[in-house]
């Protein structure tokens, strides 16, 4: 198999975006479920935010494989 910059690139942005997406889904869906069983809405409001700033905040490593991937892209596209 074949394998080129921009699917790595591709393979690194979507990873994160897919796992940041999902834990927004679980925390919009949770809001309804807790609700029904008595949790107060502060507090599922301040643990969904933490949980969704850690998720966020544990991605951001990959920013600097998106930009070296990125820069590779353009050096090869544009090399003469």
């Amino acid at each position: 198999s074949k394998s080129s910059i921009s699917g790595m690139f591709l393979d690194m942005f979507m990873g994160p975006i897919v796992a940041i997406s999902m834990s927004c889904s679980i925390y919009l869906g949770s809001i309804q479920s807790l609700k029904l069983f008595g949790f107060s809405p502060i507090f599922i409001n301040a643990i969904g935010i933490l949980f969704l700033a850690t998720i966020i905040i544990s991605y951001t490593r990959f920013a600097y494989v998106w930009l070296t991937i990125g820069s590779k892209i353009v050096e090869d596209r544009y090399s003469f």
